[in-house]
């Protein structure tokens, strides 16, 4: 039994030393070639990072350059997608293909993945289980900025502004979850404050979560198995309610003027996984040419201010009005709305996100 845990133990510490030996004696041989110039190496790192006060540039930018070294050291380990594709099939095949061993990505059931990751900006699990909970001082700030931010446009630019709210992949599509993930509360907290917003009608604020279930009957997917987004027919689901809310002219969604338009799509959580080639791929669907209504056209110029939701919300937009811009919520200035000149602008935000409805941020020039 001594030898037996000797020699596992030598073995793992092999493992550990050996593979970062080996990587970085390719590193630096590649360095050495000049296939990647040192120089060339660290401008890239610190060309596009944020200017941080005088004081503070040296410490900066040695952590930034630090923490890049070090990102560029694990993406490049010896072995890496190997040892990635070991892992998930040994810890699939030890809970007996219901659980794989990732940082950011949850195997749900028939071959549905889900996002993990916990961050300070985004915690998507707690949303689902329930765990994180608005309480009222929460949802009275949320309420009083929007109705603010929604004011200062509508003085400021003569602009109306809708906030939609889209669910997060793991509360539409629960029934995919695994059993392992119990739910504290079945209300999350972009239902809690949906539930909060109906009492106030002065904000023009509403969510597509009930549109987005209704359609859960369609044979098209709301969003992708392998991919933390909806698909262009989500988008397409969730315009319609927009429409319906903004000008009431909503129609039901109908996937007949969809088609087809590639198969084995690899999404996002599938390469966040490190081997999206386990997976078996997405089929993506494209509306066709001529899917728009010509009634629900709008001689206007909208704007979608929101996450990466809103690239597929635009796309689905633009037969629909004269000109549409999509601008992410991170980068958006106020003073860019002389620039724009929008008939009306829709702050979109998917659930995971929804913290973001506190920021003041839309209304800063």
């Amino acid at each position: 039994m001594k030898h037996r845990n000797a020699i596992i133990s030598v073995l793992f510490l092999s493992v550990i030393f050996i593979l970062p030996a080996i990587t970085l004696g390719r590193r630096l041989s590649a360095l050495q070639k000049g296939s990647v110039p040192a120089q060339e190496a660290f401008s890239e790192q610190t060309q596009h990072t944020q200017e941080p006060p005088e004081e503070q540039n040296t410490f900066f930018l040695l952590h930034q350059s630090m923490r890049e070294e070090l990102t560029g050291f694990t993406d490049t380990l010896f072995l890496k997608k190997q040892l990635l594709s070991f892992n998930i099939e040994a810890t699939s095949l030890l809970s007996g293909g219901s659980y794989f061993e990732s940082a950011q990505v949850v195997l749900g059931k028939e071959g549905w993945l889900f996002y993990k990751a916990n961050t300070p900006e985004e915690h998507p699990i707690q949303d689902y289980t329930g765990a994180n909970r608005y309480t009222e001082e929460d949802l009275a700030q949320i309420a009083s900025n929007l109705k603010e931010t929604q004011d200062y446009f509508l003085s400021e630019w003569g602009t109306p502004l809708y906030i939609v709210s889209i669910p997060n992949k793991e509360l539409l599509y629960c029934e995919y979850m695994p059993d392992t993930i119990f739910r504290l509360n079945t209300q999350s907290r972009e239902a809690q404050l949906a539930e909060y917003m109906e009492g106030r009608p002065e904000i023009s604020y509403f969510s597509l979560k009930g549109a987005l279930t209704d359609a859960k009957t369609d044979p098209l997917p709301l969003y992708y198995k392998t991919d933390t987004h909806w698909t262009l027919f989500g988008a397409y689901v969730g315009l319609q309610e927009i429409f319906e809310q903004v000008y009431g002219n909503g129609i039901p969604a109908d996937s007949s003027c969809f088609h087809m338009e590639s198969e084995n799509v690899f999404g996002d959580l599938a390469n966040l996984t490190g081997v999206p080639e386990r997976f078996q791929g997405d089929i993506s669907y494209a509306p066709n040419s001529d899917f728009a209504d010509p009634a629900q056209y709008h001689d206007q110029t909208l704007l979608i201010i929101g996450d990466s939701f809103g690239d597929a919300l635009a796309t689905i937009s633009k037969p629909y009005y004269s000109q549409v811009y999509y601008t992410h919520y991170a980068t958006f200035e106020a003073d860019a709305m002389s620039y724009y000149k929008p008939d009306l602008v829709i702050w979109e935000c998917v659930e995971r996100y929804s913290d973001n409805l506190k920021d003041r941020r839309l209304m800063e020039q």
